[in-house]
């Protein structure tokens, strides 16, 4: 029985596996740093460097067979045709929308079943195993995505533009930050890894006392040295400065979470994503009481209704394998 090969491509990471249809795992994992916007040099067409790391990946997970079946989870909106509209997470304002992209990487398994789609849509084939109801999953990571899963089947609307929070505008003021794509006062560019981290680096000039008094001002005395790992390290500890600054950001997601629910009466939303995972139930406990000072109290129990993802698990991969075993069956059923 042939296995599947399954890729999660993110704005920071490119993760690659070998799914077994056999036994419904992955079996072996491997991972390279993304080509994106802001690590490639600008005379370098990004894509085709994360052509070349993909392939690499394959061949290092398929040395002596081919996949039966390829399953690629990419950040971004889809249409049902396969135009990628924008992935702003990592090509920036670099890329804006190609039909090409798409049959070029199914170009590169020309015996396979090779199916491209939402990354957040393929965490959600896993999640739907987990939670039978519907639910809402929003990943918290390079990006904002989410996506609703409706009776197990992501819900996107007819052009495959839905779920794209991290693009709705939550800051209108004057002094908005910019999003990867270009856009102002974005949610991804207020509560994502990046977002964050760019938030704190403000809040440190603006209020420099404070900051250096902190647990990051002492790890980074300039604050343009900033890491992500020292945030999260901090906000565990529960240095105040920092769960100040992510309780902010915090603030603007569980608004966007309120907004979801008062409009679809979606009652279970799963927050995934390495930096939203990284932080963990403190992370969580304050979003959901945030999100319930953004609606009226129909007698929801918000602590219930928010919930982290499962740890240790490659959501992404592991869904994108769930994702191939439907298209696998297909096959064999039409045959």
């Amino acid at each position: 029985m042939a296995d599947a090969l399954v890729f999660d491509v993110g704005g920071t990471n490119l993760r690659a596996g070998r799914y077994s249809f056999a036994t419904q795992q992955l079996v072996s994992i491997s991972r390279k740093d993304t080509p994106n916007a802001w690590n490639t040099p600008s005379d370098v067409l990004p894509f085709e460097q994360l052509y070349k790391e993909m392939t690499l990946l394959s061949k290092e997970l398929f040395e002596y067979d081919e996949p039966e079946v390829v399953t690629i989870g990419f950040p971004g909106p889809i249409t049902p045709s396969g135009e990628l509209l924008s992935t702003p997470t990592i090509w920036g304002e670099r890329f804006k929308g190609s039909s090409s992209i798409i049959p070029r990487l199914k170009s590169f398994w020309p015996n396979s079943n090779v199916h491209v789609l939402n990354d957040i849509s393929a965490a959600g084939y896993l999640l739907k195993d987990i939670y039978p109801e519907d639910f809402c999953v929003i990943s918290v990571s390079s990006g904002i995505g989410s996506k609703l899963f409706i009776n197990g089947k992501p819900y996107t609307g007819v052009m495959g533009r839905g779920g794209e929070i991290g693009h709705w505008v939550t800051d209108d003021s004057q002094e908005a930050p910019i999003c990867d794509c270009g856009g102002k006062g974005h949610l991804g560019g207020i509560c994502s890894g990046r977002g964050v981290l760019g938030f704190a680096k403000t809040q440190s000039m603006s209020n420099h006392a404070d900051y250096q008094k902190s647990y990051v001002g002492k790890i980074h005395p300039d604050c343009q040295d900033i890491l992500n790992e020292t945030l999260v390290t901090a906000y565990l500890k529960g240095d105040a400065w920092t769960v100040s600054v992510i309780d902010k950001t915090a603030r603007q997601l569980a608004r966007a979470i309120a907004l979801i629910h008062t409009t679809t009466g979606i009652e279970l939303f799963i927050i995934i994503g390495g930096f939203s995972t990284a932080l963990g139930e403190t992370y969580r406990r304050s979003v959901a009481d945030l999100a319930a000072t953004f609606c009226w109290n129909l007698g929801q129990n918000w602590d219930e209704m928010v919930k982290i993802g499962p740890e240790g698990t490659e959501i992404g991969l592991a869904g994108a394998g769930r994702f191939s075993e439907t298209v696998r069956k297909a096959i064999y059923e039409n045959k």
